[in-house]
């Protein structure tokens, strides 16, 4: 069985889904749609969270967690030392059960801006955001406490798809092209790597089949980039063939590119072990999002 924390966010409740009935869930409140087995109701910030958790798995075999909880820069007031707190818990509870592998959603946000791409995972470490910043004091905490258990940092591309609601340039321009048939950027040449969600929990569901892993860094990406601009125009052609309606596309004046130009990650040690063998086009997916969100009618 593997415990997935955070299974009511987007990661975590398709991640759980995946999975099925081998994901035992995690989160603050009550089980919705995100596993078919045991979910347990907890708050990972509360001094007791890692008691609460074990008493509700006592005579359970877990061999590993999926760290996917985590404090995001769209909340209102962020507090990203709760991350550390959640790692703490995290840690007592491996312990405890004595798992073989704590797989750890961290982000392409934890390396150096300044780093030649594709970001390879030997590539410096220097975050630039308190997000980015976050990834990286947990993986440190993690890596210092684990013990026996081994621990795989998962340095995700920008991860998008069905489900996904927070803030960020493609939900924000998907609800600009069906609420206002109108989308207006900052930037042209900022290109960023995005990782399928669907391709994710594929990747992920093989991973933690593998039982001989040594605790490592693995970047999960698509291998490529996408501009801004080309993003705003796949979305603008993408409404039109469902709508038959033109959406005008617009610039900021002046243009504000990214200090970090490119993200696109080095994917080659994931695919030598056999992952990320599902590769969806960046249109094919962004297409199956604005379909869902079209179809839950989330504007």
């Amino acid at each position: 069985m593997m415990l997935v924390t955070g299974a009511a966010g987007f990661l975590g409740r398709a991640i759980a889904t995946g999975l099925g009935p081998q994901a035992i869930t995690l989160s603050r409140g009550p089980a919705s749609k995100h596993g078919d087995g045991l979910h347990i109701t907890a708050d990972l910030t509360h001094p007791n969270a890692a008691q609460t958790v074990l008493s509700q798995l006592q005579g359970r075999e877990v061999s590993g967690i999926i760290h996917a909880a985590a404090v995001t820069p769209w909340s209102q007031e962020p507090d990203f030392s709760q991350d550390i707190v959640m790692a703490q818990a995290i840690v007592e509870i491996a312990k405890a059960l004595q798992v073989r592998y704590v797989y750890f959603l961290s982000g392409w946000n934890v390396y150096d801006p300044q780093a030649a791409v594709p970001l390879s995972e030997d590539a410096a470490i220097r975050p630039t955001t308190p997000y980015g910043q976050s990834k990286a004091d947990v993986e440190a905490y993690l890596s210092k406490n684990l013990g026996d258990t081994k621990l795989v940092n998962l340095r995700l591309a920008s991860v998008y798809g069905p489900g996904q609601t927070s803030a960020g340039l493609l939900t924000n321009l998907v609800h600009a092209a069906l609420t206002e048939k109108s989308l207006s950027i900052g930037a042209k040449q900022t290109r960023r790597d995005y990782l399928y969600v669907g391709d994710l929990v594929a990747a992920l569901s093989e991973l933690v089949t593998y039982t001989d892993l040594p605790s490592q860094n693995l970047n999960l990406g698509s291998g490529s980039s996408v501009s801004v601009q080309e993003v705003a125009e796949t979305i603008a052609s993408l409404y039109k063939a469902r709508a038959g309606t033109d959406i005008s596309l617009q610039y900021d004046e002046p243009l504000h590119e990214a200090a970090q130009l490119d993200n696109v990650l080095a994917i080659g040690r994931a695919q030598r072990l056999g992952l990320l063998q599902q590769n969806t086009p960046f249109s094919d997916g962004l297409a199956a999002y604005i379909d869902w969100r079209i179809h839950e009618n989330i504007l």
